[in-house]
């Protein structure tokens, strides 16, 4: 059987489980890693195993890999087996996916219960939300996010599984608030000059945030142009003239962009927390948590 050979044109590959568990463990190859100290199939692994120590039962759903600045390529593996590129040679460092609880999608199949995570060269993150089902994209609605990287402590993968285990003793109640929320977004309308608004804001404040200013920038400049494309691609040249839509499709159509399968799958957790975080707090559905920093005990 032909062994399988990764990024051969495209620069996301989407894997199983399995197939993740082939590629080079960076342990393995004395690759030691300050923000990463667990490989990214342990920690999809050790996600599933607290999911189902809970109760819950969990379908993984793609698992997106980037080829990227710190893609290895092992030459020797290659030589060994005889094909270039093969997938057991490849040293991933960005990996990102969802985790689909069904259980939780009986009252609104479109909104089911999700566990994103993301594996990156910044270190990991970790969020439960609503995922969309009928814009299909790496959507997880809500204000439940941790990260190991970002503050004043070094990483803390204990810390961030500790308080994911005690995420699975309340995620029923969890999503019920996500869908309180969405469903006042379905009943808000929004106008052209309000979108055009919200989306000046993200980019004064991206870039203020470039400029040094202690500013906090939801987006980066890049990613207020990526969603931006969304709504236009969506809704229209000239969306800003009308006709007016509701809050939830405004949101749909910034995150339309925000897929698995894009080049820098780094920021997809955090972007769509961001915008999400943000229209709560433009328009006072509900307070909103800051994303949880769990370098901090």
């Amino acid at each position: 059987m032909d062994k399988r050979q990764l990024f051969l044109k495209e620069k996301i590959e989407i894997l199983t489980l399995d197939e993740l568990k082939l590629t080079v463990n960076a342990k393995d190859m004395g690759y030691a890693s300050r923000t990463r100290s667990v490989s990214h199939f342990q920690f999809i692994e050790d996600i599933m195993h607290i999911l189902t120590e809970a109760g819950h039962v969990g379908e993984l759903d793609h698992i997106y890999c980037a080829k990227s600045a710190g893609t290895k390529l092992i030459p020797k593996i290659e030589e060994e087996l005889g094909t270039k590129q093969v997938l057991e040679a490849f040293l991933l460092d960005k990996v990102t996916g969802k985790i689909i609880l069904k259980q939780l999608s009986t009252n609104n199949p479109e909104l089911s219960g999700s566990i994103a995570f993301s594996y990156h060269d910044k270190g990991l993150d970790l969020a439960f939300g609503s995922h969309v089902w009928d814009c299909s994209n790496m959507s997880i609605f809500g204000e439940n996010v941790m990260h190991t990287y970002g503050s004043k402590k070094d990483v803390n993968y204990p810390r961030m599984l500790e308080v994911f285990s005690d995420w699975c003793s309340n995620l029923e109640s969890m999503h019920e608030r996500d869908l309180a929320i969405i469903n006042s977004m379905k009943k808000m309308t929004v106008t052209g000059i309000e979108m055009l608004r919200f989306i000046g804001k993200l980019m004064v404040r991206a870039v203020e945030s470039n400029m040094g200013m202690k500013v906090v920038a939801p987006l980066n400049v890049t990613s207020v142009g990526e969603v931006t494309r969304g709504i236009i691609r969506l809704k229209g040249e000239k969306f800003y003239e009308g006709p007016d839509c509701t809050l939830w499709e405004f949101y749909n159509f910034m995150t339309s962009v925000i897929k698995g399968n894009r080049t820098d799958i780094t920021t997809l957790i955090t972007d769509n927390a961001a915008i999400g975080n943000m229209m709560v707090e433009e328009y006072n559905i509900a307070p909103t948590i800051d994303v949880v920093d769990l370098t901090e005990e």
